[in-house]
C-alpha cells in the first residue's frame, strides 16, 4: 500500500473518536442543558490522557524492539471500540461523573494508539517526505473527524445516538485492518531495558529536547483555547443545528484538510522552522478575529465563513508543526520523543480550553482567546530559532 494512504488510514482511527469527543459531544451536552463551564471541563479532562501519553511511550519503545508495534496497537483499538460503544448509555443517563470515567478510559487507550502510530511514522518516513506524509495523515484524521464530529450531529437526529456510537466503534476496528497491508520496519536495537533507560536519560538531559517540548506547547496555544469550545460556543450564540451540522461535517474538516495538505507540501519545500513561525502568527490572528465575531453574534454566514478560515489556519499550523517535530525527533526513541511533543500539544489544549471556558462568560470570547494567542506570538519564534541549531541523528 502507498505510504501516504497507509498512514492516512491509520490516522482515520485517531480522528474518528477525537471528532466525536471534541466536536460532537460538547454540542450534544450543550443541547441537553449542560453549562459551558461543565462542558469545557469534561472536554479538558478527556484530553488529559493524550497529554500524559509519553508515560506509556517507554513501554511502547521497548515492546517494539521485541514484538513490534502492531500488537499493542491492536489491543488499544479493541478497547477503544468497546468504550466507544459505551458512550451511548452513559450520555443517555446524563451522569457526567460516569461519562468522565468512560471517556478517560477510552482516551487512555486512544493515546496509546497514537504513540504506536506516530512511532511508525518517525521510524519509516524520510525527512524529505515528512511534510507530505503528515499532510496525508492529517487528511485521514480529518475524514474521521468529519464523519464522527460534524456528520454525527446529523446522524444522531436521523438514526439515533446508539447507532452513531456503534458506527464509531466499528470504524475503529475496520481502520485497523490497514495494519496488515504494509510491513513494519525492523527494529535495529536489541531488547535491553537498562541501555534503553540510559539512553533515555541522556535524551532528557539535552537542552534541545526541552526547547522542542516548549515549541509544541506554545505553538498550539495560538488556536487551542477557542477550538476547544467552538462547537459549544456556536450553540450558545444561537447558531441552529442545521447550520452547525454541515459546518462541522463539511466546511470545517475540508478547510483543515486543505490547510494540512498545503502546509505539508510547503514543509517539504521550505525551511520547516520559518514556516511554523508564520503559520503560528496566521492561526493566532484568525482565532482572535473569529472569537470577536462570536462576541458580536454576527450573521450566521459571516460567522461560518470565519470558522472555515480559522480551521484552515489550524490545518496549516498542525501539519507544519508535526512535520517540524517529527523531523527533529530522535530516531532511537521514536515513541517517547514524539509522544512527549504531542503530549505537550494536548496539555496545551487542556489548559487553554479550561482558561477560555472559564473566562469567556466574563471577558467575552475575543479577550479570553487573545491571551493564549498572544503568548504563542511572543515566545514561539524564539524557541523555533534556538531548536533549529541541530537535528538528532
Amino acid at each position: 500500500m502507498n505510504k501516504r494512504l497507509y498512514f492516512a488510514l491509520l490516522y482515520f482511527a485517531e480522528g474518528a473518536p477525537i471528532g466525536f469527543i471534541w466536536w460532537a459531544l460538547p454540542a450534544i451536552l450543550a443541547e441537553r442543558g449542560f453549562e459551558l463551564t461543565e462542558v469545557s471541563k469534561l472536554t479538558a479532562l478527556a484530553a488529559l490522557p493524550w497529554s500524559l501519553k509519553f508515560f506509556a511511550a517507554p513501554a511502547v519503545d521497548l515492546l517494539s524492539r521485541k514484538f513490534g508495534l502492531k500488537p499493542p496497537l491492536l489491543i488499544a483499538q479493541i478497547i477503544m471500540a468497546i468504550t466507544a460503544f459505551s458512550f451511548f448509555p452513559t450520555i443517555e443517563a446524563g451522569n457526567l461523573n460516569y461519562l468522565t470515567l468512560i471517556l478517560m478510559l477510552h482516551s487512555t487507550f486512544a493515546a496509546i494508539q497514537d504513540v504506536c502510530i506516530d512511532a511508525l511514522a518517525v521510524k519509516s518516513v524520510p525527512d524529505e517526505e515528512m511534510g507530505r506524509v503528515n499532510g496525508a495523515m492529517q487528511a485521514g484524521m480529518l475524514v474521521g473527524r468529519s464523519l464522527f464530529g460534524g456528520a454525527s450531529l446529523i446522524l444522531i437526529h436521523k438514526l439515533g445516538l446508539e447507532f452513531t456510537c456503534a458506527a464509531l466503534a466499528g470504524a475503529i476496528i475496520i481502520s485497523s485492518l490497514s495494519l496488515f497491508t504494509r510491513a513494519e520496519p525492523k527494529e535495529p536495537h536489541q531488547f535491553d531495558v537498562k541501555q534503553y533507560f540510559i539512553g533515555l536519560k541522556l535524551l532528557l538531559l539535552e537542552r534541545k529536547t526541552w526547547l522542542l517540548v516548549a515549541t509544541a506547547f506554545i505553538a498550539s496555544l495560538s488556536f487551542e483555547g477557542l477550538a476547544g469550545i467552538a462547537s459549544a460556543a456556536l450553540v450558545k450564540v444561537g447558531v441552529p443545528a442545521n447550520i452547525r451540522g454541515p459546518l462541522y461535517a463539511i466546511g470545517v474538516p475540508l478547510a483543515m484538510l486543505v490547510g494540512a495538505l498545503f502546509g505539508g507540501k510547503l514543509s517539504d519545500s521550505f525551511n520547516k522552522g520559518k514556516l511554523l513561525s508564520h503559520a503560528t502568527k496566521i492561526c493566532a490572528f484568525c482565532a482572535v478575529a473569529t472569537a470577536a465575531l462570536l462576541d458580536t453574534k454576527s450573521d450566521y454566514l459571516v460567522l461560518s465563513s470565519a470558522m472555515v478560515i480559522f480551521y484552515f489556519s489550524i490545518g496549516l499550523l498542525t501539519s507544519s508543526l508535526y512535520a517540524y517535530l517529527m523531523s527533529h525527533s530522535n530516531k532511537d526513541f521514536p515513541a517517547f520523543a514524539f509522544s512527549l511533543f504531542m503530549a505537550m500539544t494536548n496539555f496545551s489544549e487542556s489548559s487553554a480550553t479550561v482558561f477560555v471556558g472559564k473566562f469567556a462568560p466574563i471577558w467575552g470570547y475575543s479577550a479570553s482567546a487573545a491571551v493564549p494567542a498572544l503568548v504563542s506570538l511572543l515566545i514561539v519564534i524564539l524557541i523555533i530559532s534556538k531548536s533549529e541549531d541541530s537535528k538528532p541523528s
